[in-house]
């Protein structure tokens, strides 16, 4: 969905994939992370960044509506009567939709007549300025592939069609095995699902997103060269952002090259030369591949775009937070699939790198060493503060608790096996796993002899207490059971 990708940009956000395609991809603003837009275009935001939600789903609801839909001078062109025409543009400031009203002379130069944020309004207005005598402005042709493709690819899956006659605006519902009606097809071909159950969401979403025509994210040369990236065992990564964007070549562990938009190659030292012989003779392939499409194109006369709507439920545009819920349960419910999402969202070490430096610097903040002392702060406290400050133990300590702390933050909501056992950990070896409590010892000086033989056993007695606890715990679970 590239007008997404270019909205998002356009509003301030820089968009990077993270896996082996260009969704499921992190969402930064300026230098800190934010969340994930997965590959259904829902949002998971980090806990501290709740508030990007109101400006983000504006954009992404606005992008589904009016994917596929022909562009006329920046805006998107809902419809045409005559010569007064109706479109859609989108607001960054205020980040809302604007749709505005036309008139076109012989010319073809437009003169805006009126604008108006809600959509039932300016289409009125449309219908009483163009002289429609219906109260409605046409429904655009749609292609009706794509929904053919979208029906047998969910007949594969075991789901039904019944044809709705009651009803207006269904032509078809939506049913499982047990005939429940899980969704419907409307009269303008747009799909709607309305069951609660995550798992029959994800399924009909992605068969829809999978049918998309349009859902090539990339220019062409990078989307085949995405493909055959694959096949040789390395993975193309983009980083969308406000200047531009940045395609980088990544083998298991790191970037290993970058190509610019003018296909040229550039390398980093952990390429080899097996690697840089195989992605120049790939990328020349390419190329080549490009130009002879390129050729004759020229000399074709190109069809006029056809105005279609491409919308993908609108009453699913809107995510929210019990969404989100059914999201994170259906993917805790099990552990191989929470395991796998897992691994993809850390799978980009500078996202994580820059989401620990995120959580220090907020950590930091929030923590009383790093406020100015008031007035009744006394002397002494001030300097066992400095002290503190200064002992290398206690620097030390410090360092580990706060990247402990910053990968157990990226653990909430992925694993949570994982994120019990490393909390239970840190609380064995720092005394907390809070953040406000280690403060408050580290202001006491309790890690001032931490790197002392006598700090290490008083570790090691804490871990293997908590060992032996856990151990005693899981026999008693056990006996209960077989009881």
């Amino acid at each position: 969905m590239d007008n997404l990708l270019d909205m998002l940009t356009k509003a301030g956000y820089e968009v990077s994939s993270i896996g082996s395609d260009v969704l499921p991809c992190t969402l930064g603003l300026g230098d800190q992370p934010i969340g994930f837009l997965m590959d259904d275009l829902s949002v998971r935001l980090l806990p501290d960044q709740e508030k990007e939600r109101a400006r983000l789903q504006p954009v992404i609801a606005f992008a589904a509506e009016n994917q596929g839909i022909e562009q006329d001078q920046g805006e998107y062109k809902l419809s045409q009567y005559q010569n007064v025409i109706l479109t859609a543009s989108f607001d960054y400031e205020s980040c809302r939709p604007v749709y505005n009203i036309y008139s076109e002379d012989q010319n073809k130069e437009w003169t805006l007549l009126n604008s108006s944020e809600v959509k039932s309004v300016a289409t009125k207005d449309f219908v009483a300025r163009s002289g429609l005598v219906s109260g409605e402005i046409p429904a655009p042709t749609l292609e009706t592939s794509r929904v053919r493709q979208f029906m047998n690819a969910i007949k594969d899956k075991g789901y039904q069609f019944r044809e709705n006659r009651e009803e207006a605006q269904r032509s078809y519902e939506i049913t499982d095995r047990d005939g429940k009606t899980v969704g419907y097809i409307g009269k303008n071909n747009r799909v709607t699902i309305i069951s609660e159950d995550s798992r029959v969401k994800r399924t009909l979403t992605n068969a829809y997103l999978d049918t998309n025509p349009d859902n090539v994210l990339l220019p062409p040369f990078f989307e085949r060269l995405k493909e055959r990236l694959k096949d040789i065992g390395l993975a193309l990564k983009v980083i969308f952002t406000p200047k531009g964007k940045h395609y980088a070549i990544h083998n298991e562990r790191q970037e290993i090259a970058a190509v610019s938009e003018q296909h040229e190659v550039t390398y980093t030292d952990a390429a080899t030369a097996a690697q840089k012989t195989r992605i120049d003779a790939l990328v020349e392939e390419l190329r080549q591949e490009q130009l002879e499409k390129e050729q004759p194109a020229a000399t074709v006369s190109q069809e006029p775009e056809q105005n279609y709507n491409r919308t993908f439920g609108m009453e699913q545009a809107a995510i929210s937070p019990a969404d989100i819920q059914h999201f994170a349960e259906a993917v805790l419910s099990d552990p191989a699939m929470a395991e796998a999402l897992f691994q993809t969202v850390l799978s980009d070490p500078e996202f994580v790198s820059r989401l620990n430096e995120n959580l220090a610097q907020t950590q930091d903040a929030a923590t009383p060493t790093n406020e100015s002392p008031s007035p009744e702060l006394n002397q002494e406290a001030a300097t066992e503060k400095q002290s503190v400050q200064e002992s290398p133990a206690a620097q030390k300590i410090k360092q580990s608790f706060e990247k402990e702390y910053g990968y157990l933050q990226t653990l909430f909501g992925f694993n949570q096996e994982k994120y019990d056992a490393l909390k239970a950990d840190m609380t064995a070896r720092f005394g907390t796993a809070d953040p406000k409590e280690f403060s408050e010892m580290l202001a006491q000086g309790k890690f001032d002899k931490s790197d002392s033989l006598q700090g290490k056993l008083e570790i090691s007695q804490r871990i293997a207490e908590m060992k032996n606890n856990a151990r005693t715990q899981r026999e008693k679970t056990q006996e209960k059971e077989r009881a």
